[in-house]
This record gives structure tokens, sequence and C-alpha cells, in this order.
């Protein structure tokens, strides 16, 4: 009987590896700590109308990226924006990539941080009533210079960080399950033939 215990033990070793790492492939990697993900919360305007949207920050980098925001209210109010004129930690002006490379007379949303962006996230709100943090046009080609300051300041509004969370890709972690898998079948058949033969050559 020892033969087939020792197989028995083998297999079921095989199969509890082979699970295991098929279950750990799968699992959703732990959430990235940089870039956050911050998004426009109640975003208003003291003319009426809104922003909304979000953006990722890197606050080791101070780079911004996929900015997706929009601002709606009527008249130049509705827009578009998409890319980055400049900023850092404690504000930024995004820009409508269609409107460049000359900007002049084109859209611009200004935001001013009341506190530095971090990779702590949380909630950091706006700067209100102000005419350095609102919707805007832009005077010149590279939108440094303000077509009559900020029309329409934020009333309202905040941004929240978040974590973005990355997931593995199941097809991906397939590839390196899919062997192990194949590894413990085989190890298993080779087992039984092992103990087969052994079967079949002991003394009657």
């Amino acid at each position: 009987m020892k033969p087939l215990i020792r197989s028995d033990i083998i297999t079921w070793i095989s199969r509890i590896a082979a699970v295991s790492a098929l279950w750990l492939s799968l699992a959703p990697a732990p959430a990235s700590a940089v870039p956050l993900l911050w998004t426009l919360d109640n975003v208003t305007f003291n003319g009426g109308g809104t922003a909304t949207g979000s953006f990722l920050f890197d606050a080791d980098t101070a780079s911004y990226s996929n900015i997706s925001v929009t601002t709606a209210g009527g008249g130049s109010l509705d827009a578009g924006f998409d890319i980055l004129g400049g900023g850092s930690a404690a504000g930024a002006n995004f820009l409508n990539s269609a409107d460049g490379p000359d900007f002049s007379d084109s859209p611009t949303l200004r935001l001013v941080f009341l506190d530095l962006l971090t990779n702590a996230g949380g909630v950091v709100g706006l700067q209100l009533n102000d005419f350095s943090s609102g919707a805007a046009g832009c005077f010149n080609a590279d939108c440094t210079i303000l077509l009559s300051g900020i029309a329409n300041q934020f009333a309202s509004g905040s941004v929240i960080g978040e974590a973005v969370a990355q997931v593995s890709e199941p097809g991906t972690l397939m590839l390196f399950a899919v062997p192990l898998l194949a590894f413990a079948l085989a190890r298993r058949r080779s087992d039984l033939s092992r103990f087969l033969r052994r079967a079949a050559n002991r003394p009657a």
C-alpha cells in the first residue's frame, strides 16, 4: 500500500498547488498608490453653470494626465478640456487640444486649490469667488494671459483624490497558470503509471 499512499499524497499536493497558483494569478493586484484620480465635486460658477470630470495627478513628479473635464451653462461655458496648459500641486490650467496650437480666444479652465494636492488624496477645496480661479478665455497663443480675467468664478466645489485600482489581466496571468496545471496533471499521470507497473510486477 505504500506506493499507493505516496501516489495519492503527491496527487493531492499537485492539485492544491495548481489551484492555489491559479487563484493567486487571477486575484486583483493591490491598488496603485500613484497617480491619484481627482474628481471634481459639486463645482459651480457664480453666474450659473457647472464643471464636471476628473484628472490624474502624481505629486511625486507634479504631473497631470488623463484630463477629462467639461463645463456647461451656456455660451462660453460649454467647453471640454483634455490637456494641461500649465500646473503644479497648487493649481492647473486646462485647455482643449482641438483649439491648439494657437489658443488665442479659446476657453480655459483654471483651478486654484486651497491646499496642495498630495498622494494622500482626500478632499481639497477650490478657491472660490476669486479672479484667479474659474472659467475664462485665452488672450494669447499659449494662454498665459487671459481675456478680461476670470469671467466665471467658482461659487462652490472641491476635488476628491482617490487611488486608482490596477486590476491584473486574467488572460495574461492564465499563461502562467496553465503550465502549472499541466505540470500537476502530468505528475499525477506519471505517479499512477509507476504504481500500476509496480502492481503488475508484484508476485501473486
